[in-house]
């Protein structure tokens, strides 16, 4: 398992740290096992506390997208030098995911949404489940107010 001093070398805002210190042993339990995963998507990477995450556990790979510029700018300054990152920055709209042995280890996090809406269909004789997100909760959460101090950055 790694630890908070394996995150050192990330500049992070304190938002995003708070949240590294908040989450990392629920990552722990959700995320892991990878040992077999070795290539990692990671949507909505932040500023990277996720990727070095996957990367402090074995990823050899990890592809991590972050729509936010602002936030996208510090992810790519924290793995510039980082061959096993490629950092895309996107807004994703839609995920289709069909990736046939790769469903052992999908993991679905999601804040603010309501349940899923689950539908079971039959294809070429084997069972799919579909899964649509529905309605977003709206939020207080003021993204920009986050970004009143840039130079907070340790």
């Amino acid at each position: 398992m790694c630890s908070l001093d394996d995150f050192k070398n990330l500049k992070l805002t304190p938002s995003y740290e708070q949240t590294l210190k908040n989450e990392l042993d629920e990552w722990h339990k959700e995320y892991l096992p990878i040992e077999n995963f070795k290539v990692v998507i990671d949507i909505g990477a932040g500023e990277g506390e996720s990727v070095q995450f996957f990367l402090n556990h074995g990823a050899e790979l990890v592809i991590a997208i972050e729509g936010n510029e602002q936030v996208f700018n510090i992810l790519k300054e924290n793995f510039k030098d980082n061959p096993k990152v490629i950092c895309l920055k996107a807004m994703v709209d839609i995920i289709k995911i069909d990736c046939e042995g790769c469903e052992k280890g999908l993991v679905f996090e999601t804040h603010n949404l309501k349940p899923f809406i689950i539908k079971h269909v039959e294809e070429n004789g084997l069972p799919v489940d579909i899964y649509q997100m529905s309605t977003c909760i709206s939020t207080d959460y003021d993204f920009n107010k986050e970004w009143q101090n840039k130079d907070d950055i340790k």
